[in-house]
Order: structure tokens, then C-alpha cells, then sequence
């Protein structure tokens, strides 16, 4: 576990910006290295600066599939107990505005971890940095030092926003209307200048350009290594294809009384001898020979034998009539006899 001074709020000093010496959170790195064993005398150059990851997404450059906004959350908390819990939803923030952006948002992610100190905004030694939590500014943009508080952002969701889109001008291609003044007013200069390198640009060349600081990429890098100790321990990590639009949340899910009315649709359409449903996810049953089907319909039924019974009621009826006289004037008085049908329902009813 990285020691409290670990991770300590940067004065960050821009590209377009002076450059200045070592300040009170670099010593605290110092010391923070020194815990880690990373003796400050034998602390590499910056230019073995740790090779890390492409700023923006592609093909062969995703956020491995281990890192998920809840494990993040969860890193987060293992550092900073006291995480205010408005923050509970900045990891969505990320993964949602860096799919829109196509930037690596996992170590977008731990570049805030080491800006803001996890969240908490404090210093090595304590001190309260120059950010205030209540701008949400995630990654000290326009703060360059001296008490310089930087921009102030509206929600998280805008802060994280901000941060994306300073990252994809230091990718160097050029934001229209980005939502940090910083990224406005000096965008076209930080373009011009890591175009000069020729080549993608990597969260590693954000050292002595987002910050003076020349272990700015080994600082990101060891708090990367730590969430992949935690998470991605004896797992294949697996680059997710990125979307190129926002992410987006689950699904809707039917309510409880589309699913009923699903279920009874099913059930209505559903004959005597069909395959039951879902079956037409198992192999088709083989078809029933011809001579069963014939002698099927040939057997008796409880429909045949009523409708045997009505043809013979109606049968005995004509008889009847036939037995009328064919002149009605020669008779006085017709004497109707008692309907057959009559006679027969008992039997009918009985077969019932």
C-alpha cells in the first residue's frame, strides 16, 4: 500500500508555462519513493520514464477488461476512507466521457488519483493544496502554482469532462469549444508542441509538459501498478473494444406487466402437438409417420360421436315431416307429434 504522502496534490505547470524548481509535493514524492524503496540517489532519469500507455484509443490500445468503474470506486476507497460520497459515481464520469473521447480512461483515472491525492485534496504533510474540492478540478487545470487556484467546474461530471478534453489537445489534436478556459486559451499552443514529437503521444510525455514534475509519468504508473496488483492479479488483461460514442448504462428492463403480457400472448398461440416454447433452441424433433397421423384421424372422438348423434336427430326429423298430409286443408286440426331432439338430449348429455 502506498504511503499517505503518496499521490500528493501537483502544481501543475503547463507546456505553454514556465517552467520551476521542485516544489514541497516533490519532496513529499521523494520521501513517498523512499518508502516504496525506490532510493531518491538511485531514482532513474526522466528519460527512463516509464512507457505508458497511448493517450487515445484504438484497436490495439483499450482499457483492459479488469478494470471496471466499480473496482476503481473500490481502489479509491482503499486509499481515502473518508471519500465523500458525491464522488461515488466519478468512475461512470470517466468511462463515460473517455469512450466519447477515445482516451484511456483508466489512467485518466489515476492521474487524478495522483492530483487531487485521491480526493482528498491535501498535501503530503497535510496541508490543504491549492484545488479546493469544491471546484471540481481533477487534474489542476490553470492551477500553476503559487496559491493559482485554476478553473472551477459546474459538477464532477463537468470537471471530468474538462480533464478528457485537456487530454485529447496534449494528444494533439484540437478541441472546438472545450469546456475548461485553460484548454480555450492555450490549446492551439500545447497541439503545436507535442505534434513536434511525430508520433502518438503517451500519458509518459505528460512529465515536464502537464507538470514539472520529471517522475510525473513513474508517479501515474506506480499508482496504476498498485490497482492491477489489487485487481488484475493472475488475470489475462484483456483490452475491451472501445464504443466511439458515450458509454451507456444498462438497459431499460420491461416492467413486470410487459413481461406478463409477453408470457400470455406465448400461451395463446401455443396448439396441442406444436413444440413447447423456447424449444426452437433444441434440435427439431423428428416427424411423426404418415400412417400414425392417418389412423388419428380415424379414431373415435367425443366431437365425432356428437356430431354422428345430430345427423341422426335431424334424420329422424325429416322422416317425421314426410309423415305430415301433403294437403293441409283436408285436416281440421294437425297434431304435432313430440319432437325426437327432445327424446335424445338425456342420452347426449349422458355421453358428457
Amino acid at each position: 500500500m502506498l504511503p499517505p504522502a503518496f499521490g500528493f496534490v501537483h502544481r501543475p505547470r503547463f507546456a505553454e508555462g514556465p517552467a520551476v524548481g521542485m516544489t514541497t509535493g516533490l519532496r513529499a514524492l521523494a520521501t513517498a519513493a523512499a518508502a516504496l524503496g525506490l532510493a531518491a540517489s538511485t531514482a532513474p532519469p526522466a528519460a527512463a520514464a516509464p512507457r505508458l500507455p497511448e493517450i487515445r484509443m484504438h484497436s490495439d490500445n483499450g482499457v483492459p477488461a479488469c478494470v471496471t468503474p466499480d473496482r476503481l470506486m473500490a481502489f479509491l476507497q482503499t486509499r481515502n476512507a473518508q471519500l465523500a460520497g458525491r464522488y461515488r459515481d466519478i468512475a461512470k464520469w470517466y468511462r463515460h466521457h473517455g469512450e466519447a473521447w477515445r482516451v484511456r480512461w483508466d489512467y485518466a483515472f489515476f492521474q487524478m488519483a495522483l492530483e487531487t491525492n485521491f480526493l482528498t485534496y491535501r498535501r503530503g504533510d497535510g496541508r490543504p493544496g491549492d484545488v479546493l474540492p469544491k471546484q471540481n478540478n481533477f487534474a489542476g487545470i490553470g492551477a500553476t502554482g503559487g496559491g493559482v487556484r485554476g478553473d472551477h467546474f459546474a459538477d464532477i461530471g463537468t470537471g471530468v469532462l474538462a480533464q478528457i478534453q485537456h487530454l485529447v489537445a496534449y494528444s494533439g489534436e484540437q478541441v472546438d469549444q472545450p469546456v475548461a478556459p485553460r484548454t480555450a486559451l492555450k490549446q492551439k499552443h500545447i497541439v503545436a508542441s507535442v505534434r513536434q514529437l511525430r508520433r502518438p503521444v503517451r500519458f509518459s510525455d505528460l512529465a515536464r509538459r502537464w507538470a514539472a514534475d520529471p517522475r510525473y509519468a513513474a508517479s501515474i504508473s506506480a499508482i496504476a501498478d498498485s490497482f492491477h496488483r489489487m485487481f488484475c492479479s493472475g488475470t489475462i488483461r484483456k483490452t475491451e473494444s472501445f464504443q466511439t460514442g458515450p458509454s451507456q448504462e444498462l438497459p431499460p428492463v420491461p416492467n413486470s406487466a410487459a413481461k406478463a403480457r409477453a408470457r400470455l400472448v406465448a400461451r395463446t398461440i401455443w396448439r396441442r402437438g406444436d413444440p413447447p416454447p423456447g424449444s426452437d433452441k433444441i434440435a427439431a424433433a423428428p416427424p411423426v409417420p404418415q400412417r400414425v397421423a392417418d389412423a388419428t384421424l380415424h379414431e373415435p372422438t367425443r366431437t365425432n360421436q356428437m356430431l354422428a348423434g345430430l345427423q341422426h336427430v335431424a334424420r329422424s326429423m325429416h322422416a317425421t315431416l314426410s309423415l305430415w298430409p301433403s294437403q293441409p286443408d283436408d285436416v281440421q286440426e294437425i297434431i304435432a307429434p313430440q319432437p325426437r331432439l327432445a327424446q335424445r338430449t338425456p342420452r347426449l348429455a349422458a355421453r358428457d
